[in-house]
């Protein structure tokens, strides 16, 4: 049933209904949405582009890979007009992760999802690494720190916490993924910065469900079962994993080393790829290769091989098919999404509470993943951005406040 629903064009009917709605009720063409508005005018110039060199196929594959995602921003900026609507878009979204548990949970208690296991199959030391409803394993770890930092902000009531907590913790130990073990760091000493109350709803539910695992674990034992016990294995193979553990874990490498990698030797490495002798040199620089030089369209069109087509790193696709302009229109993008929310979380709102340092998290991951066009992870993202644009909230907070109050990480909570 789950690859009917996906193989039907329901997102495209959405867009077409809302984007419809937003040109008929609303006025996008704004000088707010500038920014936002140009990036995408970029991404469709770099469509035709690549149409021209590659043709209609990956030219359409392309553009829509990049904006699939991006297209929430402007719906979020016009037509959610308080704050409730936005919380059940971040509450939707929360729904599907925990669905996306359930597929992992089933799975690693031996039940068989063929739609899943066909797709992506993969394994670290020696240990299963599940494909779920979110995608592969790296999207649930990283989707898992943002479950937490909802947890503390947006969740009510203990229950609800532990389910989420639970959530998170499963994520995190069966994905084998060193990103969310550093979006966890980089969250808690965000959670840690805005205070102890903050601090407590982050620890304590953790510490219920890990006690509870811990008795139930051992009764489980104490019968003879084993499936519970693997978590053992999963929780030591996670930490060889993370610190580059090479005796109990032959070939892996540690976190720093990775992120050198991501961060400085691969963008090296990437600027010799061989751009279509079309483009001049200079052109390629400022105006990028097209969708046609790097990514998972062009890998599957072109049928490149190499790891240097595949940056996985946010920024550094962004200027290998953009080149410099397409990469300053987004950062200029970020900067201003993160004034805005920066101020936006000085009123210390459960929802401004948590978009805040969930932006800061998605901006540490784009170093090491596609942010911006993974499903999961830009819904989110785009989504803030949306928010960050949208005056009727964010705008009539800040005028509210004058722009005067205190910094986001003295505040006083505002209930």
């Amino acid at each position: 049933a789950v690859p009917l629903l996906a193989a039907l064009p329901i997102r495209e009917v959405l867009y077409v209904y809302l984007y419809a709605r937003l040109f008929v009720c609303y006025r996008p063409l704004n000088s707010r949405n500038r920014v936002l508005l140009l990036f995408l005018a970029c991404a469709a110039i770099i469509g035709i582009l690549t149409f021209l060199l590659y043709g209609p196929n990956l030219g359409y594959r392309g553009f829509a890979r990049f904006v699939n995602c991006a297209l929430i921003a402007p719906l979020a900026a016009e037509i959610l007009t308080r704050e409730r609507d936005f919380r059940i878009c971040f509450w939707i979204w929360i729904c599907i992760a925990f669905a996306g548990c359930v597929t992992l949970a089933m799975q690693f208690f031996g039940a068989a999802i063929p739609w899943l296991t066909l797709v992506h199959q993969s394994s670290r030391g020696g240990m299963t690494r599940y494909m779920t409803l979110l995608g592969e394993p790296n999207i649930g770890s990283m989707a898992a720190v943002l479950l937490l930092i909802a947890m503390t902000e947006l969740a009510r009531g203990w229950l609800l916490r532990c389910a989420m907590a639970a959530c998170a913790l499963v994520f995190l130990t069966l994905s084998l993924s060193k990103a969310g073990l550093i979006g966890a760091a980089i969250a808690a000493c965000m959670l840690l910065i805005r205070g102890r109350s903050a601090i407590k709803g982050l620890i304590v539910p953790i510490i219920i469900i890990v006690s509870i695992f811990v008795v139930f674990d051992a009764g489980l034992l104490s019968l003879g079962g084993t499936n519970i016990a693997q978590i053992d294995t999963y929780v030591d193979v996670a930490k060889a994993n993370f610190v580059g553990d090479a005796d109990q874990m032959p070939g892996s490498v540690g976190f720093i080393d990775d992120l050198q990698f991501r961060v400085f030797e691969k963008p090296l490495n990437s600027t010799t790829l061989e751009r279509d002798e079309r483009l001049p040199q200079w052109f390629a620089v400022l105006f990028g290769g097209t969708y046609g030089l790097a990514g998972s369209v062009a890998t599957a069109e072109r049928g490149l091989v190499g790891m240097d087509n595949l940056p996985h790193n946010s920024f550094l696709e962004l200027y290998l098919v953009g080149g410099a302009v397409f990469l300053l229109v987004f950062l200029v993008l970020l900067v201003r999404t993160g004034r805005s929310l920066h101020r936006y979380a000085a009123n210390h709102d459960c929802l401004a509470a948590t978009v805040w340092p969930a932006f800061i998290v998605l901006c540490a991951y784009m170093f090491s993943y596609p942010v911006i066009y993974a499903p999961v992870l830009a819904t989110w993202f785009w989504l803030t951005v949306g928010l960050s644009l949208n005056t009727r909230i964010v705008g009539h907070r800040a005028e509210r406040c004058g722009h005067s109050v205190t910094p986001w990480m003295t505040q006083h909570r505002v209930r």
